[in-house]
């Protein structure tokens, strides 16, 4: 009877307020929709997680995949099989200086694995430890050639960009010609 003279906008503040079990209600609600979100949110933080673990761990296999693409097995072997030529012509001198390019070689492949742009000077070095290590093989039948402009040295390529072409160059250009060629 005393809320008859009340407006309707008081009617609706009395029963937000007036009754406690409605707003002990909306806070329950309120805790639980929180509960709920929490829950949400730490699944997606653990799919996310779980996903950079495996992301790493195909970056990682990607990676072991390049360097055995850039380690070919066959070129230390021929490598090697000059080197030990060398040595059985009684040439230490220059068997010696063909184990340290190798080496030299290797470890520069080895060292720049997680590089992704180099200064081309850099894969220009990369590329002549290579021809060198081939001339050994090849002899005079290998003839090279730097021709780059001088504002290009510093300019950033993709680490081992150059490699397997000059590979390609030296097995299926220079190898098979009596002649040789020049790269």
């Amino acid at each position: 009877g005393a809320m008859a003279t009340y407006g309707p906008w008081q009617h609706s503040g009395h029963f937000l307020f007036g009754s406690h079990m409605f707003v002990f209600e909306i806070i329950v609600y309120a805790v639980l929709c929180a509960n709920l979100n929490m829950d949400n949110f730490h699944q997606i933080v653990r799919r996310q997680e779980l996903d950079a673990m495996r992301l790493r761990e195909t970056l990682t296999e990607l990676r072991l995949q390049t360097l055995r693409m850039q380690i070919n097995p066959h070129f230390l072997f021929n490598s090697l099989n000059a080197a030990a030529v060398l040595v059985q012509k009684n040439e230490p001198q220059r068997a010696i200086e063909t184990i340290n390019r190798i080496a030299s070689f290797f470890r520069r492949t080895l060292d720049g694995t997680s590089e992704q742009w180099v200064p081309l000077e850099r894969e220009l070095e990369m590329a002549s430890e290579y021809l060198a290590i081939a001339k050994v093989r090849f002899g005079d039948r290998l003839r090279t050639e730097f021709d780059v402009a001088a504002d290009a040295w510093e300019a950033a390529v993709p680490a081992s960009v150059l490699q397997p072409l000059i590979e390609n160059a030296v097995r299926h250009a220079i190898a098979p010609r009596e002649a040789g060629g020049a790269i």
